[in-house]
């Protein structure tokens, strides 16, 4: 057996591609023939994946093709045609909306991408989805066979020395309150903005929040969020950028709480990555949030920012219900360790897990 993986962008820190290569070295253990082709490939990760280009190569009737799907590809229509088996992994698309106003690339881009895993569903085998939200998104397109595949995280990158300059500009005793995600209008981080003024202001003025994610300054939503927080006259709002994995795991261990009132989530990595950091967790409830978190965390059903000030400060307050989050966050974690989400993968393939 031959098991390809089809990625758009094959880059560092991007949770689908770091996903898959778990999965490639893992079938490489068991002796499977497996190999990762993607489109764009960071230089530094060329000998992780091969060009895209050279995919009639690795195709044959006893080759299964696993699509991971994530944005519009050429990909897409080469893997319609595919000899082997075909299986979407499918990580969501945005939907269009987030974007009008702001870029209409985006719009462009999602509503193509949305297009691309409409189509592919009378062409593929099975479809998996890392989330019960994508899946249900997948029964809606058409798929006939379905099923749910967790990102594979590797929970060793997570063990790393901490980075002492963030240490050093942030670990001050202030109460610091984590957004992890890239800077985009369906993260909705303007909420995020909001709620934290509230808190500064009536509840603790010894705090700051921390944007952890990548940004373009001239971007329109970036230039929308900086004139929001000149409009309230918050202070102590700092955008991280994008991070090292050195850099990110210091964040989470500085961190008080994180707070998420993103708008769509097709799985929630930072909430997972938070379980692993013992931080409560506090998330509105939409889209695949509350699938990832199951019993853990803190579900936000409205979006009340006085009520999530004070539910902030109550978690840093209290010791003993930070603790109850926390015992219930680790028991949650338990899910998304490697061995489990392998043997799920392997029973979909048909291979033994040992």
């Amino acid at each position: 057996m031959r098991i390809t993986q089809l990625l758009p962008s094959v880059h560092s820190g991007d949770a689908v591609g770091d996903s898959a290569y778990e999965i490639h070295q893992a079938l490489q253990a068991r002796g499977i023939d497996s190999v990762i082709l993607g489109v764009h490939i960071d230089d530094h990760l060329k000998d992780r994946a091969i060009d895209f280009r050279h995919f009639a190569q690795y195709d044959s009737p006893e080759t299964v093709h696993l699509y991971h799907f994530a944005v519009p590809s050429p990909i897409t229509y080469t893997f319609k045609e595919a000899k082997g088996r075909k299986i979407v992994i499918y990580h969501n698309i945005t939907p269009p909306h987030f974007f009008e106003g702001f870029s209409e690339e985006l719009v462009t881009i999602t509503t193509t991408g949305r297009h691309e895993i409409k189509l592919l569903a009378e062409y593929t085998d099975l479809g998996l989805a890392d989330s019960e939200f994508n899946r249900l998104e997948l029964v809606q397109y058409g798929y006939r066979k379905t099923g749910v595949l967790p990102i594979l995280l590797d929970f060793h990158k997570y063990d790393t020395p901490e980075a002492s300059q963030v240490r050093e500009q942030f670990d001050d005793g202030k109460v610091n309150i984590l957004f992890v995600g890239r800077v985009t209008p369906n993260k909705k981080q303007e909420d995020v903005i909001k709620a934290f003024h509230v808190y500064k202001k009536y509840v603790n003025s010894q705090s700051r929040l921390l944007l952890v994610g990548k940004y373009h300054p001239n971007e329109a939503y970036f230039t929308f969020l900086r004139e929001l927080i000149a409009e309230l006259g918050v202070e102590d709002v700092h955008f991280a950028g994008h991070v090292t994995q050195q850099e990110l795991n210091t964040y989470y261990q500085l961190a008080d709480v994180l707070l998420s009132l993103s708008e769509h989530e097709g799985f929630f990595v930072p909430a997972v990555e938070s379980f692993y950091f013992k931080l409560p967790v506090l998330a509105y409830n939409c889209t695949a949030v509350p699938y990832t978190l199951g019993n853990a965390g803190i579900l936000i059903h409205h979006k009340r920012y006085a009520e999530i000030a004070e539910l902030i400060q109550l978690i840093v307050e209290n010791s003993v219900l930070q603790q109850s989050i926390i015992a219930t966050q680790t028991s949650r974690l338990t899910c998304f360790q490697k061995a489990c989400i392998l043997k799920t993968l392997f029973d979909y393939l048909g291979i033994e897990f040992q």
